[in-house]
């Protein structure tokens, strides 16, 4: 009987240990074990994209974008940001020519999970070169001069159309 309560007893401890084990939230903080794994990013004509693993604590996620070079991030808009059977993808257009880093970031309950935050992924971009028809100096319509970049001026306001908003844009 001594035996039986002693094994008994181990496997209440060894059970209690595997539950606790399993608690993502521990002080305020989520555990070490719940970060954000980015697999792959990649730049390309004045855009980037990243994609990452989806996480069970998280409720949504910001992704911000900022010069290798330095500077504050950008908060890149949640439309730019969707969800696929398992993985998450951001695109991030409208990018100069340069290198970026590029940071994905959990959000629950409406508050950004900063224990959980992702390594930042680099990646650089490339001008997108236009040429054909239209961007002759000989076409009789006159154009922008090359070379025409797709960046965005900072007076500019970029809007996002869903198939919801498109008849009501006027």
């Amino acid at each position: 009987m001594k035996g039986n309560s002693a094994k008994r007893f181990l496997s209440t401890i060894l059970a209690l240990c595997m539950l606790f084990s399993q608690a993502v939230f521990v002080n305020g903080t989520y555990a070490a074990d719940d970060k954000i794994s980015i697999t792959k990013s990649e730049g390309w004509h004045e855009s980037a994209y990243v994609l990452w693993d989806k996480l069970n604590t998280a409720d949504s996620y910001n992704v911000y974008v900022r010069s290798e070079q330095g500077g504050a991030y950008t908060k890149i808009d949640d439309e730019l940001i969707r969800e696929y059977d398992g993985y998450f993808r951001a695109d991030i257009v409208g990018l100069a020519k340069g290198n970026y880093l590029i940071k994905v970031v959990p959000v629950k309950n409406g508050e950004e999970i900063s224990a959980s935050e992702s390594a930042e992924a680099a990646v650089s971009v490339d001008n997108y070169v236009r040429e054909g028809f239209a961007f002759l100096k000989a076409h009789l319509i006159k154009r922008q001069q090359a070379p025409i970049t797709t960046t965005v001026r900072s007076e500019t306001m970029p809007m996002f159309c869903t198939c919801l908003m498109k008849t009501r844009i006027r």
